[in-house]
């Protein structure tokens, strides 16, 4: 995986309700790159307004190589502590 970083994901939508953005798809944004945040919580979810959300908080996050399709934890303390 080298130096590659997963890459934020940012989006706003305007006028009809139906129409705002929902944490999910951000996620299903990430998976789309290959990315696996590995801490998606509440608190991680940024609102910067009524229309316009973030997911932040990439230090955990994970690139998949190109030949794979899951992300296996090998060593203790490669995963959030749950509190």
């Amino acid at each position: 995986m080298g130096t590659e970083r997963c890459q934020g994901w940012s989006r706003s939508s305007r006028g009809d309700p139906s129409e705002r953005l929902h944490p999910a798809q951000g996620m299903e944004y990430l998976g789309a790159q290959r990315c696996v945040h590995r801490d998606l919580a509440s608190r991680n979810i940024l609102v910067e307004s009524e229309t316009h959300v973030k997911i932040g908080d990439f230090g955990l996050a994970k690139l998949l190589p190109q030949d794979k399709d899951y992300y296996v934890v090998r060593e203790p303390g490669q995963s959030p502590v749950f509190w």
